[in-house]
């Protein structure tokens, strides 16, 4: 794996847990798309550091606490694949979860320039042309 941009995804990850979506908006690149999954009423991309914080920020209003924990799985050149254990608790209802998902990380000059969040893996290793 390149432990170089395995090291930025889960920094990431660390400073959204410990921050919030300013801290982590160190390492978006200036031209970062957030690819998300077809399945979700949200799909699309949203392309720019302010429109993937918007749609970040709209996504996140329906959770009164969330935290994301990574397993990188795969690495190759620029690219990482990450199981994200998500877990926290809906706004209105309260009720805890818990889900497991694939992000597919490209990793660009130490910022992350695309995202591709997936609930299927073999969906996010294909975004990057990686394959088990």
């Amino acid at each position: 794996m390149s432990q170089e941009n395995v090291d930025i995804v889960r920094r990431m990850a660390e400073a959204f847990n410990t921050g919030g979506l300013d801290a982590a908006r160190r390492y978006y690149h200036p031209e970062i798309e957030w690819h998300e999954d077809p399945s979700f009423p949200e799909s699309g991309v949203y392309r720019g550091v302010e429109a993937v914080i918007a749609y970040n920020q709209q996504f996140l209003s329906e959770f009164e606490a969330i935290r994301y924990e990574g397993e990188p799985v795969a690495s190759a050149g620029e690219h990482v694949v990450s199981n994200m254990r998500i877990a926290g608790s809906g706004k209105i209802s309260g009720a805890g979860f818990e889900l497991s998902a694939w992000w597919a990380f490209t990793v660009r000059d130490g910022k992350v320039v695309r995202v591709y969040a997936y609930l299927d893996k073999d969906a996010a290793l294909e975004a990057v042309g990686l394959r088990e």
